[in-house]
Formats: structure tokens, sequence, C-alpha cells
């Protein structure tokens, strides 16, 4: 009970504030210049967590589908079973212990994210972005990664990460160290 009481106030907190943006007509500010909103070609709203602090977050089993989560900080959150089909989450920092493990991030975009260390036992990045993405030490091994493109990835050589059998690393990959 009190996880979900947890994840009503927080959520009931960043409803208020996107109102209280929407009423003064002010959006977040960019938290890393390149970094924008995204926008959809349909009406669909989505939650607009752009460089927010989200570290430590419980936010297990939360549906972010489409959800625009550039630049977030989620380090050290729960993310385990949450829907993030389609989000934006380009220079997210996701290291050290997010558990993403059974994560949907199909089709999210992920580029020059960092999700090193970050746990992701049968998470589906099916056709994600991760251009340039940091992976060391990341265990990809039970994830399904169909699709995913990992053009320009890069990690320590001496804490690579674990791919499924039968999976390609990037060839362009920046290994380091």
């Amino acid at each position: 009970r009190m996880r979900w009481a947890m994840v009503v106030v927080s959520a009931v907190l960043v409803v208020v504030g996107l109102i209280s943006e929407a009423i003064k007509g002010e959006s977040p500010a960019d938290c890393s210049e390149g970094l924008s909103s995204a926008t959809r070609a349909d009406a669909r709203p989505r939650a607009n967590l752009d460089c927010a602090n989200l570290v430590g977050a419980d936010l297990g089993g939360v549906d972010l589908t489409g959800a625009s989560m550039s630049g977030a900080r989620l380090m050290g959150s729960d993310l385990n079973g949450a829907r993030l089909a389609d989000a934006d989450l380009r220079g997210a920092k996701l290291f050290g212990s997010v558990d993403l493990s059974n994560a949907d991030l199909s089709n999210a975009d992920m580029a020059d994210a960092d999700i090193s260390s970050a746990e992701l036992a049968g998470a589906d990045l099916s056709g994600a972005n991760l251009v340039g993405a940091g992976l060391t030490g990341t265990d990809l091994s039970t994830a399904n990664l169909t699709g995913a493109d990992f053009s320009q990835a890069s990690w320590n050589r001496n804490l690579p990460p674990s791919w499924p059998d039968g999976f390609k690393p990037p060839s362009d990959a920046d290994i380091w160290g």
C-alpha cells in the first residue's frame, strides 16, 4: 500500500507541476544543450519529464508510454516492469543500480543515454535507438534486442556489456579503458 501511495503522490505532484507550467505558458528548460522536448505526429498527450530529477524514484510498473524524459536523472530508480515504449530518453542518466528488468523499452529513443550497470533482465528493447549509449557493465543477455541500434555505443573494455547468445555487438563501438 505504501508503494502505491508514493506512486500516486508522485504522479499528482507531476501533474500539478505540468498544469502550473501550462497555465503560466512556460515549458521546462533544457537541462543540456541540444536537448528539447520531442513532439509527436499524433495528438496523444505525453508526460513531459525532460531533465527531471528522479533519482531513487519508485516507478516500477508505471505506464510512461511515449513520455519525454530526455536528460532525466534516474540513478538508483526502480523501473521494473515499467512501460516506456516510444519514450524519449535521449541523454538520460540510467546508470548504477537502476532496475529496468522486464521494462518495455520498445522503440524508445535512448540515444546518448547512460545505462551502464543497469539491470535489464527480460527487458524489451526491440526497435530501440541506443546510438552512442553508455553500456559499461550492462547485462543485456536476456533482453530482447531485435532491431535495436547500438551504433557508436561505448563501454570500458574491462567491463563490457553482456550480450544475448548470437548477438553481434556494433562494429563501430567506442571501447575505452
